[in-house]
């Protein structure tokens, strides 16, 4: 072909300025290899290739046939981009492979582990006593329900005894303290109830009035004082009562007496109009509650 040189390795043809060969990358000759044209004369005759100084066939320098001299050979660098992308394919397959084995493996890890420790549960399940039904369970005694609830309550109303006999005994101790007061009202009663003295006679009347508040005062606690059922103190709350009642009528017949008193000026001329209220609480004996304090204040016993 005209204008061509041909690569003395491989035969095909070279660009008129071509350092290396496009086909096989050899290095071009740096001496001509073109022959001279002939004259028209003379014959040429194409050398022996083993008569060529320094050529080395590679590749056969003439076509097979039907085969294009000219074709253009496979390129190299294409070769190596498929087999980068293969060698990048297989690693993910490879990686993926991987990730999903471990992950298999986790798996039947898990699931073995779980299998062991059922049997174990259910062994301790089984060890364990079994739940006391409601049937199996032991009933309560009804009748330890009552006797608990009975103690309480005895144990409630001891209490709220001894506490009411702490308060009776209180008021019991200052019953001879009034009996002494009010004989002594009495004392200055018969000593003054006549006495020309205005003031006298009025301080007297204005004592015994207040003594007389005291015993009223003292009856109504013992009336708030209220006795507990079945009380073994029962009974002498109610001679404590009456001790109180007979110090009460003592004193309110003497107070008596005195507000008759003090409305005269000169009580000699009334005697017997101021002596009436005592006159009327004293038997034969003298008075009748003194007696009777007397008599039920040694049968009290706290």
């Amino acid at each position: 072909m005209a204008g061509h040189n041909f690569c003395t390795h491989c035969g095909n043809p070279l660009d008129e300025d071509a350092r290396f060969c496009t086909s096989c990358g050899q290095p071009v000759e740096a001496e001509d290899v073109t022959q001279p044209m002939p004259e028209a004369d003379e014959t040429v005759v194409a050398p022996h290739p083993s008569q060529t100084a320094g050529f080395t066939p590679i590749a056969s320098p003439h076509p097979k046939e039907g085969e294009n001299p000219y074709a253009a050979t496979p390129d190299v660098r294409s070769d190596h981009r498929e087999t980068l992308v293969i060698a990048l394919v297989g690693l993910l397959v490879a990686l993926v492979t991987g990730i999903l084995l471990y992950l298999f493996v986790f798996s039947r890890g898990s699931q073995n582990a779980e299998m062991r420790t059922q049997p174990q549960e259910g062994q301790a399940a089984q060890q364990q006593p079994a739940e006391t039904t409601g049937a199996d369970k032991p009933k309560p005694d009804a009748s330890d329900g009552k006797g608990s609830a009975k103690a309480d309550e005895g144990a409630s109303q001891a209490v709220a005894d001894e506490k009411f006999h702490s308060d009776l005994s209180e008021y019991y101790g200052r019953l001879p303290s009034f009996d002494e007061r009010i004989r002594e009202q009495a004392s200055h009663f018969n000593a003054s109830f006549l006495d020309s003295s205005m003031s006298t006679r009025t301080d007297y009347a204005f004592a015994c009035s207040a003594l007389m508040g005291e015993v009223q005062e003292q009856l109504r606690g013992l009336g708030a004082l209220a006795a507990p059922a079945n009380s073994k103190w029962a009974g002498q709350y109610e001679l404590v009562k009456r001790c109180y009642a007979d110090h009460l009528a003592r004193i309110s017949c003497i107070n008596d007496a005195w507000q008759i008193d003090i409305q005269y000026g000169d009580p000699t001329a009334h005697k017997d109009e101021i002596l009436v209220p005592i006159a009327a609480q004293n038997g034969t004996d003298g008075s009748i509650p003194l007696a009777d304090y007397e008599k039920t204040y040694p049968a009290i016993s706290l």
